[in-house]
């Protein structure tokens, strides 16, 4: 505005910026898939990350984002009105969905059980029920410790969940095995994911419009911050 004359200059210089820039990145997913520059199309953003990455993939429509780890990851995927898959190295190994038996779980459980027939490894979904004294007996007060479920009953509420994971897997017509854990359920998903050990680890969460997509759920969010492979988050959406 200061210097209108170098207007015409600085658009040269950054119309050659994006051409750089645009040859780059066309190089670089060429090295990395073997896709040539006419197989993409390749979309530059100026200013936030996360909100160039969140405009495109509505201009699109996208069905899922891919990502690396990190902050803007974590931005896109709190804000995402579509899958989101957080990229990680990961070395061969299962494909883990988890699952807390609600309807919004559904999909992701779905979507792991695809991911795993296109990569041609085992699927697995998990369950984990927190059987720590406070969580077993509120009815206690001060004195949680003392309420410890008993071999039998925790033998009993495993076998419960490893019945409800098998009709989880029979609604949705998928092979898979059940995996019945113990604690709260994003250490559980995350220790999980190591000893299986997981290539992918799937999740679900509630997808909403306006100021609800904030809420992503604990959950979710630990498990996209500290997982050891690949995560992929599934949006159920509602209006």
């Amino acid at each position: 505005m200061l210097f209108p004359q170098f207007r015409q200059a600085d658009a040269g210089v950054l119309r050659q910026l994006e051409d750089e820039a645009s040859q780059l990145v066309g190089r670089r997913v060429r090295d990395l898939t073997g896709r040539t520059h006419e197989e993409l199309r390749v979309v530059l953003e100026s200013g936030s990350p996360h909100a160039g990455i969140l405009r495109v993939a509505e201009e699109t429509r996208a069905g899922v984002l891919v990502v690396g780890p990190g902050g803007v990851a974590e931005r896109v995927v709190r804000h995402a009105s579509c899958a989101v898959l957080i990229a990680r190295r990961s070395g061969p190994g299962v494909v883990l969905a988890a699952t807390d038996f609600s309807d919004p779980a559904l999909p992701a459980v779905a979507a792991g059980a695809a991911e795993a027939a296109r990569r041609g490894v085992e699927f697995a979904v998990m369950h984990s029920v927190d059987l720590t004294p406070a969580a077993a007996t509120p009815a206690l007060g001060a004195y949680p410790a003392l309420a410890v479920l008993s071999a039998v009953d925790s033998a009993a509420v495993r076998d419960s969940t490893l019945a409800r994971l098998r009709e989880c897997l029979d609604r949705l017509e998928v092979v898979g095995t059940p995996i019945s854990a113990e604690g709260p359920a994003a250490r559980a998903i995350l220790e999980t994911a190591r000893t299986s050990p997981a290539e992918l680890v799937v999740v679900g969460t509630v997808g909403r419009t306006g100021l609800a997509r904030l809420a992503l759920g604990s959950v979710a969010e630990a498990v996209v911050r500290a997982a050891p492979c690949s995560t992929l988050v599934v949006r159920l959406r509602f209006s």
